[in-house]
């Protein structure tokens, strides 16, 4: 039987040299050269903390949630899924390898992945949003100190993202073990949920049943999506896609997405400790 370190470098052996992962980051590459063309050109001026959260840390979130988060999401289905649809979970269970045991280490060498990419991706935005824009970047650096409490809280919000990209990749490949079945469902989920952000409100005036505005604030999508207004409401933060209404605080913002991160590993663990893998 081999040990937990070796089961995490042999899956993140696995991610290194599956070609299809090599494209991935051109996603990440797209999402960087996007966040600094709308960056360029603003001749924004940063007179106060609240201005350079707003000029660099917002668009460095944004950029590592859809960046990193969207080829995260597509890795671990992959990871999972490929492992079903080729066979191969049967020799390593047949080895002696745990099914649960092999699931913590796949999410293991998942997060060690999203953390590398994160920290790589970051630094070529700062890049990139110093090229187009120097002046708000050289103004963080040195007002550090004064915007750690609004990193720290952004960094947050990037964690709960990419963490939620992670375990919903994992549970929807391990429902249908399927790479294709897992991507169907885990690159739709975000945008339905925006879309039932939209939609529900109006329904609830068309129908006059508050059920379905009481819905909104309990989506994953929408509550990543503002994450972090909710988390720093005493400034102006860079709005990501479509927010709940009426806006949730930070407390709620993060049970919620917890919430959501306990089922999908809770899920994902026991059906993989429950099903058979034999048919």
């Amino acid at each position: 039987m081999r040990g937990f370190p070796s089961l995490v470098g042999g899956e993140l052996l696995k991610i290194r040299r599956q070609p299809a992962n090599w494209s991935l980051p051109l996603i990440a590459l797209a999402a960087v050269s996007l966040v600094a063309l709308l960056s360029s050109g603003n001749g924004r001026r940063v007179s106060d903390p609240d201005d350079i959260a707003r000029a660099v840390l917002d668009p460095l979130t944004v950029t590592l949630q859809v960046g990193v988060g969207i080829p995260l999401l597509v890795l671990s289905v992959r990871v999972v899924g490929q492992e079903y649809q080729l066979g191969t979970v049967h020799v390593l269970v047949a080895r002696g390898t745990g099914r649960v045991r092999l699931v913590l280490a796949k999410l293991a060498a998942l997060g060690i992945a999203a953390a590398a990419t994160a920290v790589v991706v970051g630094a070529i935005t700062v890049g990139a949003l110093w090229m187009v824009e120097p002046e708000p970047v050289q103004a963080a650096a040195a007002a550090a100190p004064a915007i750690s409490r609004d990193a720290g809280l952004n960094l947050l919000a990037v964690g709960l993202s990419l963490a939620a990209c992670v375990l919903m990749g994992v549970f929807v490949a391990t429902l249908g073990r399927s790479v294709v079945f897992g991507l169907a469902l885990a690159l739709v989920w975000f945008p339905v949920d925006n879309v039932a952000t939209l939609v529900l409100p109006a329904l609830t005036v068309f129908s006059r049943m508050p059920l379905w505005d009481g819905l909104t604030p309990y989506l994953l999508g929408g509550n990543l999506n503002t994450m972090v207004q909710a988390l720093e409401p005493g400034r102006r933060a860079v709005a990501f896609l479509v927010s709940p209404e009426p806006q949730v605080d930070g407390q709620h913002a993060v049970l919620v997405v917890a919430a959501y991160l306990t089922v999908f590993l809770a899920a994902s663990l026991l059906l993989t400790w429950r099903r058979d893998i034999h048919h």
